[in-house]
């Protein structure tokens, strides 16, 4: 460890998540990340270091996710800067913060949520037709939103 640092920053962390990626291969990787746009990205700089479930644990805003991908680039994260804000879409829609589908509006359903617009405004329809939502049975009756995605963002939606 004497001459490690001699070593150039980029050049120490490279090496690190590089090895990290090599004892990570070994691992078992149950969890899948939500299709979307960035997503691809996401898999071949973040899950270098990351698995899948450790990335989709996290809740943070738009503007943390930026600051957490800044972060990586300077730690050695293979992303040019023209594909750190389709990463940052991609992980504040799909692992945001929780939304209150009680009291968000169509849009903050959507950007916040990975629902459509059609979607989140059937949403806001309903509630508005039978009152606020009391449990995740009460979203799965909303006609026209896919009942995998409510499945898949229960833990992020709130009353």
């Amino acid at each position: 460890m004497k001459g490690i640092d001699r070593i150039p920053r980029g050049r120490l962390a490279r090496a690190f998540a590089m090895t990290l990626a090599a004892a990570t291969l070994a691992l078992p990787q149950d969890a899948v990340l939500p299709d979307g746009k960035g997503r691809d990205k996401v898999e071949n700089a973040c899950t270098v270091c990351h698995t899948a479930d450790r990335i989709m644990a996290q809740h943070m805003t738009l503007e943390q996710w930026r600051s957490e991908v800044r972060t990586m680039v300077e730690n050695g994260a293979s992303l040019s800067p023209d594909e750190w804000e389709p990463v940052v879409a991609y992980l504040s829609k799909n692992f945001g913060p929780p939304i209150n589908l009680n009291t968000a509006t169509a849009k903050q359903i959507a950007e916040g949520l990975p629902f459509t617009d059609v979607e989140a405004a059937a949403i806001v329809a309903w509630r508005a037709a039978n009152g606020p939502f009391k449990d995740i049975k009460d979203v799965k009756k909303v006609p026209g939103v896919d009942q995998k995605r409510i499945e898949a963002q229960q833990t992020r939606i709130t009353f």
